[in-house]
């Protein structure tokens, strides 16, 4: 590989700090308390050393963390927060590039 160019990393093209900051964003419209920039800035801090599922689970810890502690009402928000479905009559809707699976893993974890 060339010196200048830069290895493709799933793990940092599904989880980076712009995606963090939208999938925030998203939380705090429905969770109007939730701390966005302390949560972005614990998420991207754990990242490097992490690999892609590591990622995952680290962002449901720091769900946990920031959500409120009763599950029904932290769902909620969640649930609240996900995007519209996507037209089921196109076939490249993606749901986010996984930057939701954080939430699957919220409630494997704590549900």
């Amino acid at each position: 590989m060339p010196a200048n160019e830069e290895k493709f990393l799933l793990k940092d093209h599904l989880f980076n700090k712009q995606k963090v900051q939208a999938l925030a964003a998203d939380i705090a419209a429905a969770y109007p308390k939730f701390p966005v920039q302390k949560f972005v800035k614990e998420c991207v801090g754990g990242f490097k050393d992490r690999e892609l599922k590591a990622r995952i689970s680290w962002m449901a810890e720091l769900l946990r963390k920031h959500l409120p502690q009763n599950y029904r009402q932290a769902t909620q928000i969640l649930l609240e927060s996900l995007p519209r479905p996507a037209d089921p009559s196109l076939s490249d809707g993606d749901f986010g590039d996984f930057i939701y699976a954080p939430f699957n893993e919220f409630v494997a974890k704590y549900g």
